[in-house]
């Protein structure tokens, strides 16, 4: 199964269409897009998004956001392994292989050996999704389509027989993903200028069923394991201003388009179905402004498939504190940084990772006891707090709580 970042495709042909929405996003959730001399501040994305699970359920395949690199995520050790320059991972149904998409065009990667073979040669070719039977690969390009519409394709594996299965001069037709039985596939289609809404239909191209149908975009589908539900996005609009967008979250309905349910309440995209099916992996952003730019940063998460138990899998490790405020500097004085030799990052040790504008001398040399906790409870500081890009962007006066043990 595959899944698709939501928020920047640079390569995609609607990659002004995402930044478009992120931006509404922002300023209709009160955030202040502009500085002080009433200049836009510029977005900047970077983190793990596009998750792909392994067939034996051992790994995570993702793109590294801003660096266009495919990494592999080991669900058992948390390990991370660069595998190669690209983005929109999808793994072949033996383990063995990855298709991916890299300068526009498809290729795929042998995990074991790192052979590398491109698969389509026109350009602007994305969404690559192989079938259950490992015989073929959906994809959608703008090749051969007289308005240059992205529409749905099938190749073989060894990138020949390609074969355009979408009627074209009716909207854009993308991001296939192939049922369990390989028999189906559900995607997304702009009817006219609207807005994208999920359909199924064969793998011929034939019996088109329509499973959404609002003002709002509806993308990223993904079939269950077992075939009987579907996981998306959703995106929930204002009711009296249709171009209010209160919410992006993952949904998952059945095959007729019935019983959505809502299971991300605090932002979601990327949904992908673990082998077992009981759960999904997805992306989730945290959100800050500064002086010059607004960063969102995307990490993965993992829930039960539905909703409950939400745990994030990357990105929950990389700053013991940090500070974006320039004007302020935390107190971090007698913290355990999880080393003797004190905090990484601008600090001199090799313990958790320190910003600048943060004050962490003296350090402590071990981890403490009661009269040290006690003492930190007195210290306070002002931070800023990372939300979701889907909330306010704010900062909060925050007790910074010490010592404190390495998040996990």
């Amino acid at each position: 199964m595959n899944t698709h970042s939501f928020f920047q495709k640079s390569t995609f042909n609607y990659f002004w269409f995402c930044i478009l929405i992120i931006s509404a996003m922002l300023f209709i959730f009160g955030c202040r897009r502009e500085d002080e001399d009433g200049m836009i501040k510029p977005i900047v994305t970077s983190g793990e998004v596009e998750p792909a699970w392994s067939p034996d359920g051992a790994y995570i395949a993702y793109t590294k956001e801003g660096e266009y690199e495919i990494w592999l995520f080991e669900i058992e050790t948390e390990d991370i392994e660069y595998l190669t320059d690209g983005r929109a991972p999808d793994w072949s149904p033996n383990g063995e292989e990855i298709v991916y998409v890299k300068g526009r065009d498809i290729h795929k990667i042998n995990i074991e050996t790192g052979a590398i073979i491109q698969l389509t040669t026109w350009g602007s070719c994305f969404f690559p999704d192989w079938s259950p039977d490992g015989k073929r690969i959906a994809f959608d390009t703008s090749h051969d389509d007289p308005n240059g519409a992205n529409v749905i394709w099938l190749m073989d594996t060894n990138g020949t027989n390609y074969k355009d299965i979408s009627v074209h001069r009716t909207g854009e037709w993308r991001e296939p993903d192939w049922s369990p039985a390989g028999d189906k596939l559900v995607h997304i289609r702009y009817v006219g200028v609207t807005f994208p809404e999920i359909f199924i239909m064969d793998s011929s191209g034939q019996n088109s069923v329509r499973l959404t149908d609002n003002q709002a975009d509806d993308c990223q589908p993904v079939w269950s394991t077992d075939g009987s539900r579907i996981a998306y996005v959703g995106e929930t609009r204002d009711t009296i201003d249709p171009y209010g967008v209160i919410g992006i979250n993952i949904w998952v309905m059945d095959t007729m388009g019935m019983n959505k349910t809502q299971l991300t309440f605090e932002g979601g995209c990327d949904p992908a179905w673990a082998p077992s099916g009981d759960q999904i992996v997805f992306v989730q952003g945290e959100s800050f402004e500064k002086k010059n730019e607004i960063e969102v940063i995307y990490h993965l998460w993992v829930m039960d498939a539905d909703g409950e138990n939400k745990r994030q899998l990357t990105g929950n490790t990389g700053y013991g504190v940090r500070n974006v405020d320039s004007s302020v500097t935390v107190n971090a004085e007698y913290n355990w940084w999880g080393d003797s030799t004190g905090p990484g990052g601008v600090g001199p040790g090799t313990g958790d990772e320190v910003s600048e504008y943060v004050d962490y001398e003296p350090w402590l040399f071990a981890s403490v006891g009661v009269e040290e906790e006690a003492r930190s409870q007195k210290q306070e500081a002002r931070l800023m707090v990372y939300p979701n890009p889907f909330s306010k962007i704010h900062t909060s006066n925050s007790k910074l709580q010490t010592p404190r043990a390495k998040s996990q």
